[in-house]
């Protein structure tokens, strides 16, 4: 792809705040990034010294991958029916922007201090997504109230819209100078919601100049020694698994199997979208995954893990044929005239893959799923091979004219709105693109609106269908939880009466526990009575041979007092004696000579000794 020529410079805007749906790793989706990577290019040729400021899910990832300024969008993560507490906020927040602007979010606060906020293309102003119309009405809501400009670039609207969100997405409309739309039903629906054509950019996809990036997955995953078949690229959405639609993946693998098996085909799955959950990607890789499982030669197909938009871009542009749910697969081949054939499997990507395979006069490339398949793909797919199919002769000329008109008329509307002049009417439909605006609106076009409603349709039979027979297995759930219900009453009545019988019989055999109780109680109260009564009649033996031994010692302590009082008395008289014997001892040595007297001192000694 040709770099854009770099159009005439304005430096008068300082600060940009620019919206897309934007995400680290975790959500990465790489249409959406690589419709801002683009705009952001294109903004920064235009305004070399302006700031940039984007809103991101991931604002780390982003501001390292754009080298700018990142911060969380306003975010609603649950939003009710009717919007009226979204509303609501919206108009605090207007009322803060006002009164006292540091309570806002960062991205609010950040919008008050840009020159211009724009809003990078996409397709997510639709009910299926009411977050992202919120968080864009509370950017132009707030825009509006400060007198910022706004401009949206590359918008599929709608088309499932609801009332509310109907009113919503034309007060977005509204508040901008400038809208781009990329498919004509996005341009009616921009005319129905009261958008003047004046302001209707009828452009093609942002993406579109996106500039690719080499890288070497391809060769790690077919080495070029042996001849091989054609490579077709295949992106698919997520919406292909699930219990309802995994009958999508069934269809589409028995019509693979058949142009590997004729053409020995390549098949290089090539992820756009990223969503990991509890450690596994349960984005479109997934879907590849289940499919290599199904196909009959597993090794036919090699999966990619999710890769920037510009790697992404470059793989896809090696495909000999690029088929795809997806948008932005179609975008990147279109881009350098790559064969590519879109499968339309609802009414939202019938319209997006019919707007850009229109755009280079491709309508035919289109395949409409009916039934819950795509019958004939396989022969298709091998005849495109055999034969491509390429643009228009012009495409390529348009193409690149395109980019470049489209970057000059934004330049001098900038220019224009910064000097105070009158800003251009950003309507612009060149001769090509006027042919395929009326290309749309031939039979053909009218065919494939014909198809989206019988798509619609399709998808509400599918619909009650699946809730028809969700709703007749969960009849025969309940019969079966019912029936098992009634066999557990059943077995709980049996359980209940038997419990009955066995209580009856324990009641019973615990009255006889009782009577033995108590007859062993009286018995052993009996036997307590004898042990003690016998214990009483040992105890009266006892005291009464006591009261013997007590009388016995009683009479013993007499007759021991009788002999110690007569002991008393005669060792009274004793001493009398021996006093009367020591006197008349005295009163011999007192008349006897001394040696005498000495000889006949025995007697007081025998008393003394006694």
């Amino acid at each position: 792809m040709r770099r854009p020529v770099a159009a005439e410079q304005v430096e008068s805007i300082r600060h940009v705040l620019m919206v897309g749906d934007l995400a680290g790793p975790a959500q990465f989706h790489v249409g959406d990034e690589a419709m801002l990577a683009c705009n952001l290019s294109m903004l920064r040729r235009l305004l070399p010294n302006a700031r940039f400021t984007l809103l991101s899910r991931d604002p780390s990832a982003s501001a390292t991958r754009y080298a700018a300024d990142a911060l969380c969008p306003p975010g609603f993560a649950e939003v009710s029916a009717d919007r009226r507490l979204e509303l609501g906020r919206i108009d605090t927040w207007q009322q803060q922007a006002e009164v006292s602007p540091e309570h806002l979010p960062a991205s609010l606060q950040a919008l008050l201090e840009a020159d211009l906020l724009i809003i990078s293309g996409g397709g997510n102003l639709s009910s299926s997504w009411p977050e992202h119309i919120l968080d864009r009405l509370a950017l132009v809501r707030i825009a509006r109230q400060r007198r910022i400009p706004v401009l949206i670039f590359g918008q599929t609207l709608g088309p499932n819209l609801t009332a509310v969100d109907r009113e919503l997405v034309a007060e977005i409309l509204d508040s901008a100078a400038w809208v781009g739309v990329r498919e004509a039903p996005s341009l009616a629906l921009a005319v129905e919601l009261g958008l003047e054509p004046s302001r209707i950019d009828f452009q093609l996809d942002d993406a579109m100049g996106l500039l690719s990036t080499p890288c070497d997955l391809l060769q790690s995953a077919w080495p070029a020694a042996r001849k091989q078949g054609p490579l077709i690229a295949l992106t698919l959405h997520p919406q292909f698994l699930g219990e309802t639609r995994a009958c999508w993946l069934d269809a589409l693998t028995i019509e693979l199997d058949r142009v590997v098996a004729e053409l020995d085909a390549r098949l290089l799955f090539i992820p756009h979208c990223s969503d990991w959950k509890d450690g596994q990607d349960e984005g479109d890789r997934s879907v590849g995954l289940a499919l290599r499982e199904r196909l009959q030669r597993p090794s036919a197909l090699h999966v990619l893990p999710v890769q920037d938009a510009a790697q992404t871009a470059w793989l896809t542009r090696q495909a000999d044929l690029v088929v795809s749910s997806r948008y932005h697969p179609l975008i990147f081949a279109l881009a350098e005239s790559c064969p590519c054939l879109g499968l339309a499997c609802d009414s939202y990507t019938l319209i997006k893959l019919q707007g850009a395979l229109a755009h280079a006069g491709l309508d035919s490339e289109l395949l409409v799923m009916r039934a819950r398949r795509w019958d004939g793909l396989a022969q298709v797919i091998i005849q495109r091979c055999r034969c491509p199919v390429q643009p228009v002769p012009a495409w390529q000329v348009r193409l690149d004219g395109h980019i470049r008109e489209r970057e000059r008329r934004l330049a001098d509307w900038l220019e224009r709105r910064q000097q105070g002049l009158p800003t251009p009417a950003p309507g612009y439909v060149d001769d090509g693109r006027l042919a395929a605006l009326a290309h749309l609106l031939s039979g053909t076009a009218q065919a494939h609106q014909v198809q989206a409603r019988e798509l619609e349709l399709q998808a509400s039979v599918d619909y009650w269908q699946d809730s028809a027979q969700a709703a007749q297995h969960y009849v025969q759930d309940l019969h079966m939880a019912l029936q098992r219900q009634a066999d557990e009453r059943r077995r709980l009545h049996e359980t209940l009466e038997s419990t009955i019988r066995r209580a009856e019989l324990a009641e019973q055999y615990a009255h006889s526990l009782e009577l033995e109780r108590r007859l062993a109680d009286w018995l052993e109260l009996q036997a307590s009575v004898d042990h003690w009564k016998d214990s009483a009649q040992a105890a009266q033996h006892y005291a009464l041979d006591l009261h013997v031994a007590l009388q016995r010692q009683a009479d013993e302590h007499l007759r021991l007092h009788e002999a110690l009082e007569s002991t008393i008395c005669r060792a009274e008289l004793a001493e009398q004696y021996a006093y009367s014997l020591e006197l008349e001892r005295q009163r011999w040595h007192e008349q006897e000579p001394a040696g005498e007297l000495n000889e006949q001192c025995t007697a007081p000694e025998f008393v003394t000794r006694l």
